[in-house]
């Protein structure tokens, strides 16, 4: 993939990064700074001791989350958004900046 050298050059590729995911997906739809219950605010993530009020913030944990919220919490309104495994560690280096 070509790095884009200017960025009012429309003929090359961007490589993803967490941010522009993080909008693509519509994850910022719901993870608002003032979210609600349902989608709880991302906002200093790296400081919160549990990931969906289950299991322990840790990377690997993100991961398992990101990758089937339903195997984590029963009943979540989290979606399985397909994400696939590049995706989902860009993600996460993101998350982890909020």
């Amino acid at each position: 993939m070509a790095h884009k050298e200017s960025p009012d050059d429309p003929g090359v590729n961007i490589p993803a990064t967490g941010a522009t995911l993080f909008i693509s997906k519509a994850c910022s739809g719901c993870h608002r700074e003032n979210s609600s219950n349902i989608c709880p605010s991302l906002t200093n993530f790296a400081q919160k001791p549990l990931i969906a009020g289950k299991i322990p913030n840790t990377r690997e944990n993100l991961r398992k989350w990101l990758k089937k919220p339903s195997s984590i919490k029963k009943g979540t309104s989290m979606p399985n958004l397909g994400l696939a495994d590049e995706e989902i560690e860009l993600l996460i280096e993101y998350i982890y900046t909020l």
